[in-house]
């Protein structure tokens, strides 16, 4: 059976085969860069492994399950913030809250290329209802959350996103 997750607007849609972490590299003889080099990037990147994913999902619903939403903003990618600016977004999460306390479970990535797809779904025991897939994108050396469908953001004000969730059962 499955479930709307009150932070995620419709099921992703993926077909890929099996995934899986590409192996570590072979040691390599050439010099490790300087420190001095290393420093020069303010936030470290992360890898483009299954774990690295599964980490930025949880990040990302834990982040939306707290009421954090313009830091859930931050792992939108960045195909989702041309099309939903940070003001929307915080406005119509903070408007359509789902229930007070629900934590979220991110399971079994997969992946393919620079897609990830996570299971998710409720914890506790709020997780037999049901779990859905989401996707994550490998962009600019971080996982970023790529929303199924923004057609609803699309040119729209917030009371009219807000009327359109309402319709979808997202929102009460």
């Amino acid at each position: 059976m499955k479930i709307r997750i009150p932070a995620l607007l419709i099921t992703a849609a993926f077909a890929a085969g099996c995934g899986a972490s590409a192996p570590a590299p072979a040691a390599s003889t050439s010099p490790s860069p300087a420190p001095a080099a290393a420093a020069t990037s303010a936030t470290p990147a992360a890898p483009m492994t299954g774990a690295a994913a599964r980490s930025a999902a949880t990040s990302y619903f834990d982040l939306y399950a707290a009421g954090q939403y313009a830091a859930a903003y931050e792992l939108l990618s960045p195909a989702a913030q041309k099309v939903i600016k940070e003001r929307v977004w915080v406005r119509v999460h903070q408007e359509c809250r789902g229930t007070p306390g629900l934590a979220y479970k991110v399971t079994r990535p997969v992946l393919a290329g620079s897609i990830a797809v996570v299971n998710v779904s409720l914890a506790g025991a709020a997780s037999s209802l049901g779990s859905e897939e989401q996707s994550f994108a490998y962009r600019g050396g971080r996982w970023l959350y790529v929303p199924s469908d923004l057609s609803l953001y699309r040119h729209r004000t917030v009371p009219e996103i807000l009327a359109g969730l309402k319709a979808q059962g997202v929102c009460s």
